[in-house]
């Protein structure tokens, strides 16, 4: 919301955005990209880095920068902590042992497609419950582009709205990532009921 309002109150529109990175040409997607894979291996909240990729270089190649460097990351993350072993990872994070116990027993496509989703695990965390937990890399990726798909695109029209010309394209705009969430949040309940 304070986006929007110094959006607004300041007239920022997209071609003044792109006349700013127009000196830097693809440098600075570049940049972008290496530095959205490094956030995403931390505990660091990654999520506004991807929403000024977003609003700097649009909802297309945003979206696809952004997508890509998190599935690197988590493919490095995963990786990491198959290579390393669960004691290496739990001394080392020690937050991951209680999401480990918690999700780790019963880690499917769909509750890692879930965690993955819901953005209150880091990347890394939800990479390593998968690799701890014995879920195959194929079954893991597969999830992680499942789960990264409406996570992607709800930054995408969240970060588009603040060009909205019109309160009722605002509305819209918006109002998808609420529907997406909502519907993500059934579908949890609904698979912990089981």
């Amino acid at each position: 919301m304070l986006l929007l309002f110094i959006f607004r109150e300041y007239g920022i529109s997209r071609e003044q955005i792109n006349s700013f990175l127009a000196p830097l040409g693809y440098w600075g997607l570049l940049a972008a990209f290496l530095i959205q894979i490094l956030t995403s291996m931390t505990p660091l909240p990654d999520a506004p880095l991807a929403f000024a990729t977003m609003i700097l270089y649009g909802p297309y190649i945003g979206s696809i920068t952004i997508f890509v460097a998190m599935l690197i990351a988590t493919a490095i993350n995963y990786m990491i902590a198959h290579k390393l072993g669960k004691k290496y990872i739990l001394r080392r994070f020690p937050q991951t042992a209680g999401y480990l116990n918690n999700y780790g027993q019963n880690a499917s496509v769909e509750s890692l497609v879930l965690l993955r989703f819901f953005s209150f695990l880091t990347f890394d965390i939800v990479s390593y419950i998968a690799a701890l937990s014995g879920v195959s890399f194929s079954k893991f990726m597969f999830s992680s582009v499942i789960g990264l798909i409406p996570l992607v695109i709800s930054h995408a029209l969240v970060s588009q709205g603040l060009f909205a010309s019109s309160p009722l394209e605002l509305l819209v705009l918006w109002s998808i990532p609420a529907l997406i969430l909502l519907s993500a949040s059934v579908a949890r309940r609904i698979l912990q009921g089981r």
